[in-house]
């Protein structure tokens, strides 16, 4: 470091005498791969603002065979350190690259009296804005702490913790957040279960900008641990759904990613958690829930049945036909009919959905899933009526309404068939004790007769006419209001 520090004095002679100097340097260097890059080495050296990018492609490019003595280190790590510095994001992250894999490369005694140079600088890239940055350094950080021993960085973790609590920038958050995960990683599963309590209780913290850090970590435990994180599924998933509603957009977004990763690494094991979750959600009051429960629905079987989701606006598909007969069985298998059913019919209500953009949405995933609706409609008509008569007798207008319209839209695409079996299952519903229910039958009775044709309605006019009649005398003047109509 002295040298490097008069190579640029200003006296010619005093500069020659120090590029001689660690000329011979470079001579004792015992490591091969090092010795034959000590040239591009001490070019990056003299002149680091020419050449740092030059040293730091060489190191990178080169495979070694062999451990990294002190004597190299000696020459490497000055360039690390300037290369930590430079603006520019590509060399940055070279260095940080190359500061990780030095963790594999050298003994832990020789590394170590570098340390306190090179993790401020480390931890300078983990708070950069660009992300692809960010996330070289948290690998780096990551592997010296696994390699070095979690006592060679005493506080870190506490550091990083503190930070996600911290009302700083978000890049800050996100950077201590990817920077965590992988030291959490590095250091092992019992580390994280020391931990997990304080991340889900801030997860749901009253400061929004606490939940966004914890929320942003759970985006990227997930990767970093693999399957090792499957157990602790259950405690995280609460969190990331209330995260779906919350009123900072950036809690909102967090959400959702961490939503996706879920989705992305542990499907199968998402399903058994996730779907009965994301099911009440699509019936939520809050528009926002229902729309991300739609959107990490259509994540979760997309990735069930293999299908790449990608349906253009006018429904022309990219790839793949829609929902494929094979996939179809695939989701048969995976979710069992019920279950399948189940989720169809929800879908297929929301499609009816009071929000444009849930209804856009909704619409999107039933086209990727299903390839043929009328049949799929027939084959899930008895789930599916139980729903839209529950929804028919929510306190909630939306619900209601919502239902009112599938129930319309059935009656339009399936007319006759359908009729048959809709009007009894109605009749049944006016016995129940429950007004909010009697009220929602009125009003499916009301929607079918005005969607369907007057031919339709004259068959089974001997069933309409008689139900109508009872609930004008109803107890409730909601009842009686709706049959009214």
């Amino acid at each position: 470091p002295r040298l490097t520090t008069v190579l640029s004095d200003s006296h010619k002679d005093v500069q020659s005498a120090a590029n001689e100097a660690l000329l011979h340097f470079g001579e004792v260097i015992s490591n091969p791969e090092i010795q034959a890059l000590v040239q591009i080495l001490l070019r990056g050296l003299s002149d680091p603002d020419k050449n740092t990018n030059a040293a730091l492609n060489s190191l990178l490019e080169t495979a070694f065979v062999h451990y990294i003595d002190a004597p190299s280190l000696a020459l490497v790590m000055p360039i690390l350190e300037r290369g930590l510095k430079e603006r520019s994001t590509e060399v940055k992250k070279k260095s940080s690259q190359i500061v990780g894999n030095m963790a594999s490369l050298t003994d832990i005694k020789d590394l170590v009296p570098y340390l306190p140079r090179l993790l401020p600088s480390l931890k300078e890239v983990l708070v950069d804005p660009v992300p692809e940055a960010r996330a070289t350094a948290a690998k780096s950080l990551g592997t010296m702490v696994e390699k070095l021993g979690e006592d060679k960085f005493p506080n870190l973790v506490n550091e990083l913790v503190n930070t996600l609590k911290s009302d700083t920038s978000g890049v800050d958050r996100q950077g201590a957040a990817q920077g965590l995960s992988e030291v959490l990683a590095g250091l092992g599963i019992s580390r994280l279960e020391g931990l997990l309590s304080e991340i889900v209780i801030n997860a749901t913290s009253p400061k929004s900008y606490v939940r966004e850090g914890f929320i942003s970590l759970l985006i990227y435990l997930p990767a970093t641990f693999g399957l090792r994180f499957q157990p602790y599924l259950g405690r995280i998933i609460p969190p990331i759904l209330s995260g779906l509603a919350d009123e900072s957009e950036y809690v909102r977004d967090a959400s959702l990613r961490a939503g996706r990763m879920i989705i992305a690494n542990y499907a199968t094991k998402a399903v058994d958690l996730f779907l009965p979750e994301l099911e009440r959600g699509l019936f939520d009051d809050n528009w926002r829930i229902r729309q991300s429960s739609v959107q990490l629905m259509g994540d979760l079987l997309y990735r069930i049945t293999g299908i790449s989701g990608k349906v253009t606006a006018e429904g022309e598909e990219e790839e793949e036909t829609g929902g494929t007969e094979a996939s179809r069985r695939v989701l048969l298998q995976a979710l069992g009919k019920e279950r399948r059913d189940r989720v169809l019919a929800a879908l297929y209500v929301v499609r009816q959905d009071v929000s444009g953009i849930v209804r856009q949405s909704s619409l999107h995933v039933w086209k990727s899933i299903v390839s043929n609706t009328p049949r799929t409609v027939k084959e899930i008509l008895p789930i599916m009526m139980g729903l839209i008569i529950k929804n028919l007798a929510s306190p909630s207008f939306e619900r209601r309404q919502v239902a009112a319209r599938t129930l319309g839209e059935l009656v339009r695409k399936l007319g006759e068939s359908v009729m048959s079996e809709i009007i009894p299952i109605l009749e049944e519903g006016l016995e129940s004790p429950e007004s909010d229910k009697r009220q929602g039958v009125c009003i499916g009775l009301s929607e079918i007769m005005s969607t369907a044709g007057k031919v339709q309605v004259i068959d089974y006019v001997d069933s309409i006419i008689p139900a109508v009649r009872k609930a004008l005398v109803d107890e409730s003047g909601e009842v009686r209001e709706a049959a009214a109509q």
